[in-house]
């Protein structure tokens, strides 16, 4: 048909246009995977799982580790069995039993676990911590020295295994031969790692068979159960490691490893396990006393879920993501157990009432209508006693001459209490509320909590969404010096900035008034210790600069800072330098800095350029400055020499024998850490030469192997000349050989040329060369390249190519065949590679929210042999009810007839149309072209 009249499409396009949208495949099923081989899919809380590739993939011969072996006899059988009974669909693992955490009593005695992981024969589970249940540990897991020989468990030799009953008959590892063995190699054992109770930290203790020889322990950091993607996360001269890093998330597991380097034995023997910090809702929780779980318990964190989980937290709306994401445990009572594990408190109260604590008791109150008489608008006829007696409600000061009668919640402070006798009642058992008065003659004042820090509330009306907080007056009650003055308790001293309050520890120089800053210079006494000049909050690094307070952390008389964050980090880096040897010869000095930038951060690994170390020996100044400094993370030895690793030059010469080096850092914002000494012992004999750098080009370096599309060429430099006698690349696996072409002269750089290309695979270039004394190297040089000339491959994504998705939260899986970095991931003009994560460079991981329409992801994919490719994954969202939008004629009109009729739907669709009563899809009359997201009518 064609239009004729401009009335006559007014009227159609208004009401009597019908569309239909192509049929949808069916949606992808997501829930609860209980399946132990899963991974970290298995008992996820954070998310739900998909189950056909996350939980349950097929088929099942590509994924032999998700079902049941002879190694592994408790998986599923199939993907049948795994969907059927290892997997809730459209459910959280709260409600899961197998996801349930309680005691495992094991042959090899108690553990906190989730039933999950308690199937191995002889075990046992229980709904209860373990401090409840009566299970017996054998003595080579009691952490005891039984038989009395100076070493307990699997130190002891007359310990078979951890589940052997009886320690006798045994003498402790390390104490006989081997030790002293160069060719031998220890062995790392007994790793344990425990959450430190209510903190953001992971203990590390281990045992060390050859300890006496130890130098130093690498600790290693990935994220998930089985993950390869290790970082270095600090080293430690002990076999104990605190890990506190801010980058660590509750209800995440992660895999730790300990890596020896010894100063008789050149191997590096490393022993892993997995950990967890436990539930976020333990935070805080130093006690097992029980708490009740509200929305408000997860305010004080509120940072921590936006920073780390951007697409399911915001500012905005923060309280109502809260009650979607942990309704599950909200207005319940929990305590803590010794692993930061949940344990319910007895308590769980319904939606007409609230769980609050009735000193250390738990208890559900109904939620009362705090209005005490719909005839009283002015609330002119109220009384404390029928507001509160029974009641969770107080009664208190109001905008108007008369009190109020206000409902309590539990997120409520001390400082929502604007009067003094509701702030002495405390009817809402929030605890240690004090009053201290700002005027007795204006009944004005602050009710502060004598436990809490109550700087934070100077400049506020009150908790965000209590109606108490109408009765604040922004004049009486601005935030002044005196309030400021009144808000702070013994432990927490607050400090007036002009606006607001902030405590000590927040305080930064610009903060400091011109007249309370010091006048004097800041000075660095001997091992750059600040000295003491007084001023607020102890401003030893703030000076009167150009007459305002700034930081000047280094003492040049120059202000430090260009940005705020820069005043704020007033904290020094910390470093170590470890002597790293190989086969019982000095190699390197590995320089470990660690550093926070906050007063609530924590000390973390710097890996980055802009940290400078500064290193002296001999005479050497007593504070900042020396006169050598480095921005490498290491200095390689040869012959007496210090070379830098980065650029390969001579930074200092050394003496035969002992040698002591003063060193300290500085960090980006001028802070400089104390000065430190590290000794070492320099031999008098020539070493041979020393490889200081290998490079292919168009390659990367992952965890000490070069990856790269092909090897037309390598070069090698020196750190000192050198003159090569031998080199070639082998292939292990086939024996396949190839010689390259070298100069032999006396040089610091050589260039190796292959005359053949060698096929893909796994090699190992192997170097000999000697110095100007005819000294070779000991041992040859040798570094492993792996030849990939192919890109990467998605194997298998979810959603899958041309899917059609029903949800906007989409769980994505990107799989690819080998490991792979992802440079880049376009979704509707957005950046999104951030958002996903890896525990082994082949998987890639995130839940993202989609709008509909026909959506093109592009990702860009990188090898780790440099071999870049744009992959793309095309799916159709269809959540939401069909969007539809006339394109042509503009407005429904027309000025001219006949015309031609455009419009657009957000999906794909099949759109029919009727001008007169039809109403049946069958029976109107079809677009000239329609199908996809455009249709016209001509």
């Amino acid at each position: 048909m064609r239009p004729t009249s401009t009335s006559l499409l007014a009227a159609m396009m208004l009401g009597m246009l019908f569309l239909l949208a192509t049929p949808l495949s069916a949606a992808q099923v997501s829930g609860c995977c209980s399946n132990p081989g899963a991974g970290i899919f298995a008992c996820n809380f954070q998310t739900l799982v998909v189950r056909d590739t996350q939980c349950c993939p097929k088929p099942e011969a590509n994924n032999p580790s998700f079902y049941k072996s002879a190694q592994f006899p408790s998986y599923p059988i199939n993907s049948q069995d795994c969907a059927a009974n290892f997997f809730a669909e459209n459910a959280g693992c709260d409600s899961v039993p197998a996801c349930k955490t309680g005691c495992c009593c094991a042959p090899s005695g108690p553990s906190t676990t989730s039933k999950l992981y308690c199937t191995d024969a002889g075990s046992e589970f229980f709904d209860k911590p373990c401090s409840q249940v009566s299970c017996t540990t054998p003595e080579c897991n009691d952490g005891l020295d039984n038989d009395g020989n100076g070493c307990a468990d699997a130190q002891d030799t007359g310990c078979v295994s951890l589940t052997d009953t009886n320690e006798e008959n045994g003498i402790c590892l390390g104490q006989g031969q081997g030790c002293s063995d160069p060719a031998y190699t220890p062995k790392l054992n007994a790793l344990s790692i425990t959450p430190v109770k209510g903190q953001k930290q992971l203990f590390l203790s281990w045992a060390d068979e050859c300890g006496q020889n130890a130098l130093s322990y690498d600790i290693f950091r990935c994220r998930g159960n089985g993950c390869t993607t290790f970082t270095r996360i600090g080293s430690t001269s002990t076999t104990t490691f605190t890990d506190s890093s801010d980058a660590l998330l509750f209800d995440t597991t992660y895999t730790y490893m300990a890596k020896a380097f010894y100063s008789v034995q050149s191997v590096t023997p490393t022993v892993q396990k997995t950990a967890s910090l436990g539930n976020i809702e333990c935070l805080g929780q130093a006690t097992a006393d029980k708490f009740c779980v509200q929305p408000s318990t997860y305010l004080a964190q509120k940072d921590y879920f936006i920073i780390n989980f951007p697409l399911n937290f915001s500012s905005a709306n923060f309280i109502n993501q809260v009650r979607d994401k942990f309704s599950s445990r909200l207005n319940k009572a929990f305590s803590c157990d010794q692993s930061n594990i949940l344990q319910p408190g007895g308590v769980s109260c319904t939606s007409d009432e609230t769980c609050i604590m009735k000193g250390s008791v738990p208890a559900c109150v109904p939620k009362d209508n705090c209005q005490q008489d719909s005839f009283n608008p002015f609330q002119l006829f109220g009384s404390q006693q029928l507001c509160e007696n029974g009641k969770y409600c107080f009664y208190d000061a109001s905008s108007s001459p008369a009190n109020a009668c206000y409902f309590c919640k539990p997120e409520m402070s001390c400082y929502d209490y604007k009067s003094e006798g509701a702030c002495t009642r405390d009817n809402c058992g929030i605890t240690s509320c004090k009053w201290n008065s700002l005027s007795t003659e204006l009944g004005t004042g602050v009710c502060i909590s004598t436990q809490q820090n109550n700087c934070p509330w100077c400049d506020k009306p009150g908790t965000d969404g209590m109606e108490s907080s109408r009765a604040h007056n922004k004049v009486y009650e601005a935030c002044t010096k005196e309030k400021t003055d009144k808000l702070t308790t013994p432990s927490s001293q607050c400090i007036f900035t002009g606006a607001t309050a902030k405590t000590c520890d927040n305080v930064i120089c610009t903060d400091i008034a011109a007249a309370n800053c010091p006048s004097t210079p800041v000075q660095l006494a001997g091992g750059n210790v600040l000295a003491k000049r007084g001023g607020q909050c102890g401003a030893d690094m703030c000076a009167l600069l150009a007459n305002k307070c700034r930081k000047d952390a280094d003492a040049d008389g120059i202000a430090d800072c260009p940005t705020t964050s820069c005043e704020t980090d007033i904290f020094p880096p910390e470093t170590t330098i470890v002597p790293v040897l190989s086969n019982g010869s000095l190699n390197q000095l590995r320089i470990d800095i660690r550093d926070k930038t906050s007063a609530n951060g924590a000390l973390a690994l710097r890996t980055t350029n802009d940290y400078g170390t500064l290193l002296c020996t001999g005479t050497c100044p007593a504070n900042h400055p020396f006169g050598t400094s480095t921005l490498s993370q290491s200095l390689l030895y040869s012959n007496r020499k210090l070379f830098d690793k980065s650029t390969l030059q001579i930074i200092m010469n050394l003496s035969a024998g002992d040698n002591i080096i003063s060193y300290y850092s500085q960090d980006p914002s001028k802070n400089v850490g104390l000065i430190k000494t590290v000794t070492f012992s320099a031999p008098s004999s020539s070493t041979g030469p020393i490889v200081g750098n290998l490079s292919v080009p168009n390659s990367a370096e992952v965890l000490d192997t070069i990856y790269a599309g092909s090897i037309p060429s390598a070069t090698v430099k020196f750190l000192e000349p050198a003159s090569i006698t031998f080199a070639q690349l082998k292939n292990p696996t086939t024996g396949d050989l190839f010689t390259p072409t070298f100069s032999s002269l006396l040089q610091q750089t050589t260039e190796f040329t292959f005359s053949a290309t060698p096929p893909d695979g796994t090699y190992v270039l192997e170097v000999n060369a000697k110095n100007s004394e005819g000294v070779f190297m000991s041992p040859s040089f040798s570094k492993q390249i792996i030849i990939d000339g192919k890109p990467p491959v998605l194997q298998n994504s979810t959603p899958a190519n041309n899917s059609v998705l029903r949800a906007s939260s989409v769980p994505f899986s990107l799989n690819f065949t080998r490991e792979t970095t992802i440079l880049s991931i376009v979704l509707d003009d957005k950046e999104l590679a951030n958002n996903f994560t890896t525990i082994n460079n082949k998987v890639y991981t995130a839940t993202l929210n989609i709008s509909d329409g026909n959506k093109l992801m592009r990702i860009t994919a990188r090898s780790f042999a440099g071999v870049v490719t744009i992959i793309p994954l095309r799916f159709i969202m269809n959540a939401q009810p069909l969007d539809i939008t006339l394109v042509s004629p503009l407005y429904g009109v027309s000025p001219a007839s006949p015309f031609e009729v455009r419009i657009h739907t957000d999906n794909d669709a099949t759109c029919r149309h009727s001008t007169g009563s039809a109403s049946d899809f069958s029976f109107m009359d079809p677009f000239s072209s329609t199908g996809g997201t455009d249709h016209v009518i001509s």
